[in-house]
C-alpha cells in the first residue's frame, strides 16, 4: 500500500485495489472493524473513479456488507447488498451468477434479521436456479446455497424439504472435497439436526458422531468450532436418557467455552 501511494498518490485506483486485497486479510482474521476502514476508503477511492454505479465497485461493496453482517449490523448490510444486487442487475442482467452470489448474501442477512425468511427462502431459490443453469446441478458453487435454503426452511419446519436439500449439499461436497473434509461436516450437522427434529435419534446419532470426528481432526477436540456438534449431540444423548454421556458433552462444551469466552462470558 505505501509503495503503491508513494508512485500513484494516496486516492488512485491501484492503491484501492490493495486496500481492499489487505481489509480481505483483516477480515479473514475477524478484524472486522479494520477491514470496514479500509473497504470504505477502497471503495471512496472507487466511485470517485469509476462512479458510484459503475459495476467495479460491487465487490468491495460486497466485502463491506460482509463485514457489517459479521458483526451483526444487518441493517447496514442489507442496504450495501441491495446497492450491489442493483448495479450487477444492471451490468450484468437479472439472472447472472454475480447477481446470484449477492442473493444470496442478502438473502442471510434477511434469515438473520428472523422475521424475513419468506423473502429470503426466495432469494435463495433465485440463486440456487441460476447458479444451476451457469454450473450444472453438482457443482460445488451450489452447496452453500443449497444449504441456506435449507436452513431456511427448516425454520419454516418444512423438515422433509429442508432435509432433501442438506443431503444434496453433503453429497456435492463430499465429491469436490472429499468425505472428511470439514466442509462436509457442517452440513452433516444441519442435517443432523433435521433428523433429529424427526424423531430418528440412531440416525442422528450416527450423523452427529461422524460430523463430529471430522471436526475434532480438523480443528482438535477442544477448538470452539465443535461446540455445536458437542451441543447437538448432547442434547440427543439426553433424549435418549443417555444421561451421562450427555453430561460428559456438556461439560466438554462448558470447558470449551470457558477456555474461548472466558468463565463469566454469557454463553
Amino acid at each position: 500500500v505505501r509503495i503503491k501511494e508513494k508512485h500513484y498518490g494516496e486516492d488512485h485506483v491501484e492503491v484501492a485495489s490493495t486496500l481492499s486485497n489487505l481489509a480481505n486479510v483483516h477480515q479473514r482474521q475477524g478484524n472486522y472493524d479494520q477491514a470496514k476502514v479500509l473497504y470504505r476508503r477502497a471503495l471512496r477511492i472507487m466511485q470517485k473513479h469509476y462512479g458510484e454505479d459503475h459495476v467495479a465497485v460491487s465487490p468491495t461493496m460486497n466485502n463491506l456488507a460482509n463485514a457489517f453482517l459479521y458483526q451483526g449490523d444487518y441493517d447496514q448490510a442489507k442496504g450495501l447488498y441491495q446497492r450491489a444486487i442493483d448495479i450487477k442487475q444492471k451490468h450484468y442482467g437479472e439472472d447472472h451468477v454475480e447477481v446470484a452470489s449477492t442473493f444470496n448474501n442478502l438473502a442471510n442477512v434477511l434469515q438473520h434479521q428472523g422475521d424475513h425468511v419468506d423473502v429470503a427462502k426466495v432469494l435463495y431459490q433465485r440463486a440456487v436456479r441460476i447458479k444451476e443453469k451457469h454450473y450444472g446441478e453438482d457443482h460445488v458453487q451450489l452447496s452453500s446455497t443449497l444449504n441456506n435454503l435449507a436452513t431456511a426452511l427448516q425454520h419454516q419446519g418444512d423438515y422433509d424439504q429442508a432435509k432433501v436439500l442438506y443431503q444434496r449439499a453433503v453429497h456435492i461436497k463430499q465429491k469436490h472435497y472429499g468425505a472428511d473434509h470439514v466442509e462436509v461436516a457442517f452440513t452433516l450437522n444441519n442435517l443432523s439436526t433435521i433428523v433429529h427434529y424427526q424423531g430418528d435419534y440412531d440416525k442422528a446419532k450416527v450423523l452427529y458422531q461422524r460430523a463430529l470426528r471430522i471436526m475434532q481432526k480438523h480443528y482438535s477436540e477442544d477448538h470452539v468450532q465443535v461446540l455445536s456438534i458437542l451441543n447437538n449431540l448432547a442434547t440427543l444423548l439426553q433424549h435418549q436418557e443417555e444421561y451421562d454421556q450427555a453430561k460428559v458433552l456438556y461439560q466438554r462444551a462448558v470447558h470449551i467455552k470457558q477456555k474461548h469466552y472466558g468463565a463469566d462470558h454469557v454463553e
